[in-house]
């Protein structure tokens, strides 16, 4: 029987590098080939897997809401509002979570995307807290980078910036237990309010390091992509068109 898992997707933020665009409209509704990153995002999990998703919006949260009634889905969507979305990081918008009931956990940043094919292997891996890495490091600049081991365990990746050293980068989506879940929503508290505001999710995440172990998942390049510039959204319609749906 496959997993249900509940699963979270960070969509608060303001979307800065993309801006005009994203004055009025959320990163997560810009259309890659006429349909938007959060549609793409949701219909290419299967159903079977979705126990339940759970949406951090901010700006312009409405126009998600709004967006996401028009789909007639019967999967159970969950918003949960972050009101400081103009002062704080994708960390502080997971932190938000805490409150949902059960897990398993797959957490997923609100502007990647990712084959359709990836997405299925990742659910089906047996490791039960895990995330997407990345060996091409070299191409990007804007990513975490991090490191494993012999035995495809991750070790280290920064808890603030991108890092200097690694072989790998981090790509997502992160898989965990909700025993995990639990312990990043509770590290989070233990830090002061200007690194709550600052940490990012994957930063917020490396808190779970002394506690858990996470088994890195490989993925090649042209598997996924992340939406953060006018190009980005230029080469992920092309990325599509070749073929990166399937």
């Amino acid at each position: 029987m496959d997993t249900k898992y509940t699963f979270i997707i960070a969509a608060a933020g303001m979307g800065k590098r993309l801006k005009p665009l994203t004055d009025k409209l959320p990163k997560s509704l810009i259309r890659v080939n006429n349909e938007t990153i959060l549609s793409r995002q949701i219909n290419s999990i299967p159903k079977q897997y979705i126990k339940e998703i759970v949406i951090v919006i901010g700006h312009e949260g409405k126009k998600i809401q709004d967006e996401l009634s028009k789909m007639k889905t019967d999967i159970k969507i969950t918003f949960i509002d972050n009101t400081n979305y103009k002062k704080c990081n994708c960390g502080y918008s997971f932190s938000l979570t805490k409150n949902i009931k059960s897990g398993p956990v797959i957490y997923l940043n609100c502007d990647l995307l990712l084959s359709p094919i990836k997405i299925k292997m990742f659910l089906d891996n047996t490791k039960k807290n895990s995330a997407f890495v990345c060996e091409d490091y070299e191409y990007y600049t804007d990513f975490l980078k991090a490191k494993y081991n012999d035995k495809n365990i991750l070790t280290f990746w920064p808890e603030t910036g991108y890092g200097k050293d690694g072989n790998c980068i981090l790509v997502g989506p992160f898989k965990m237990e909700y025993e995990t879940h639990q312990i990043i929503c509770q590290e989070f508290l233990k830090l002061n309010d200007e690194k709550k505001n600052n940490i990012s999710c994957y930063g917020l995440f490396s808190k779970a390091l002394d506690f858990k172990k996470f088994h890195a998942i490989k993925i090649e390049k042209k598997y996924f992509w992340e939406i953060d510039t006018y190009q980005d959204i230029i080469d992920a319609e092309k990325f599509f068109l070749d073929g990166g749906r399937s």
